[in-house]
């Protein structure tokens, strides 16, 4: 009688499955505020596209069919089941999963070893997350079904098959679009490196223009919008810079901050270290059972070339793009996470035979494992690092003015900026007005109807030290992060009245609030 129940490597494949999506939402435990620099911004748009709605905010405009608005439209969803306090936590946290699960649906598709998958979702957690690059974050695993449709059309399918296809790349080039302006050019690309040997007749070549060109024609009619709003203030116009060649980004260092780059200490350098030797191991040991035993390789164990050269364009960009493009910052971080995934599933990965063929898979799962319990332990820490934040927001009127002072702009635990945007949290749960909003920029889903520069200084978010008494006109309360000594001096200051005190981040009411 044939036993039912599962052989050790089909136990380890389903563990491996639900390990790469539980790692990534693992550290979502610790904290309902993810250190997401730009995620309290995302969140105040579904607040102002609900004033537009209302007419209190007639100065706005909502740009419907925006390329990156896409994401948008999850978080209204998610506004109208949540408080607005937990709509950016649970945007980021599905669109992490969405990642690491599409990838290891690829790797299943592709039978690449899941080993690889559970280790590449690592790399999830870089600039992009760190950052709050919410639309970027979206286009990941919209560019891997991507792959899969225009792989499956490449076959010719014939008849029914071949409209569902079509139907198919037309639906995900729009959520291409829909997720950032980068993300359809990099599409694109692909399917145009995919044409030759695709058996391309006259009759299908029409047909996918004919399907494609509304999406590209959108494309470029908001990339000239976008820019000609960008012109109207000088202040965006930014040009574009390199602030390291491309060698000089391979260094173990600088490839840290490439490929992750969100935390303080050696972990993630251990973590490239690991992928890399994973990576070396894996292709030698392939080489040697190819060339040297002669062995036949089975498909997991090959260099699956399709997914090479779709990683080969995010490669090319993390190695060659300026660190700034216009107004989009962070250029190589963004692509170099997601490049070394995809080099992670597409080469083959260490195997070892007879009783020792679990131990890769183990290994990857531990190291991955191990990485995920760092990561929701520096995010507990961080959590209490925003002590104040819900407080100082529970204390505001509605549609306050509110200044934010990120004065101790460190963590001990997250690198870069994390707390800049905590004025963004008070506005997407109260309304109002900030300092910085993001619909101060064309790209934004809801955006100032005439772009004017602020009658304060404008650069407060990155310098808060240079905040004058002119400033302080334009607001009715304060959100401060400071230690107790600035906090105190800045009190004297301001002249306004402590509302929150004895935490990291302490509102003041100014003399002219509420």
């Amino acid at each position: 009688m044939e036993s039912k129940s599962l052989s050790l490597p089909k136990l380890l494949e389903r563990l491996l499955i639900v390990s790469a999506v539980f790692f990534a939402a693992l550290p979502f435990l610790a904290t309902h505020l993810p250190p997401a620099a730009d995620l309290g911004q995302h969140v105040a748009q579904i607040r102002l596209l609900a004033d537009v709605a209302d007419g209190s905010r007639p100065e706005l405009e909502v740009s419907w069919g925006a390329p990156g608005t896409g994401v948008y439209l999850g978080m209204l969803a998610l506004s109208w089941v949540l408080p607005m306090g937990y709509v950016g936590w649970a945007a980021l946290l599905l669109l992490v999963v969405a990642w690491a699960g599409t990838l290891a649906w690829v790797a299943v598709r592709r039978e690449r070893d899941l080993a690889s998958a559970v280790l590449a979702g690592i790399f999830i957690f870089g600039a992009s997350v760190y950052w709050g690059l919410l639309q970027f974050i979206a286009g990941w695993p919209v560019l891997l079904v991507w792959f899969v449709v225009v792989e499956g059309w490449r076959r010719k399918p014939e008849g029914h098959s071949e409209t569902r296809y079509l139907a198919l790349i037309f639906a995900t080039a729009v959520a291409l679009y829909l997720s950032h302006t980068m993300w359809l050019p990099v599409g694109m690309l692909w399917l145009l490196l995919r044409l030759p040997g695709a058996q391309l007749t006259l009759r299908r070549f029409l047909l996918l223009s004919l399907v494609l060109s509304p999406v590209v024609s959108m494309s470029i009619y908001w990339y000239v919008d976008v820019h000609l709003y960008r012109l109207a203030l000088p202040s965006q116009a930014i040009a574009s810079e390199w602030r390291l060649l491309p060698w000089e980004r391979l260094g173990l260092m600088e490839l840290r901050h490439l490929v992750l780059g969100g935390l303080r200490g050696g972990v993630e350098r251990v973590m490239v270290m690991v992928a890399l030797g994973w990576l070396a191991l894996g292709l030698g040991m392939a080489v040697h059972r190819r060339w040297t035993r002669g062995e036949v390789i089975v498909p997991s164990q090959r260099v699956d070339r399709q997914l090479l050269g779709l990683a080969a364009i995010p490669t090319a960009i993390a190695l060659f793009a300026p660190d700034q493009f216009l107004m989009t910052i962070l250029m190589p971080e963004r692509f170099a996470g997601g490049a070394l995934m995809l080099l992670l599933v597409a080469l083959p990965a260490p195997v070892w035979a007879g009783s020792w063929a679990a131990a890769p898979r183990l290994v990857a799962w531990g190291i991955a494992a191990v990485f995920a319990l760092a990561t929701t332990a520096s995010w507990g820490i961080f959590a209490e690092e925003c002590d104040g934040i819900d407080a100082s927001i529970s204390q505001l009127p509605e549609r306050p003015r509110v200044l934010g002072l990120d004065f101790a702009d460190r963590s001990s635990v997250i690198l870069g900026r994390p707390f800049m945007h905590a004025a963004a949290l008070a506005q997407a749960q109260r309304g109002g007005q900030i300092n910085f909003s993001f619909a101060d920029f064309g790209s934004s889903l809801v955006r100032s109807r005439h772009p004017t520069l602020p009658k304060w200084n404008p650069v407060l978010e990155w310098q808060p030290d240079r905040v004058g008494d002119r400033d302080l006109l334009h607001f009715d309360y304060v959100l401060v992060n400071a230690d107790e000594e600035t906090h105190a001096r800045f009190l004297a200051f301001s002249k306004g009245t402590a509302v929150v005190t004895g935490t990291r981040f302490r509102l003041i009411r100014l003399p002219n609030g509420q």
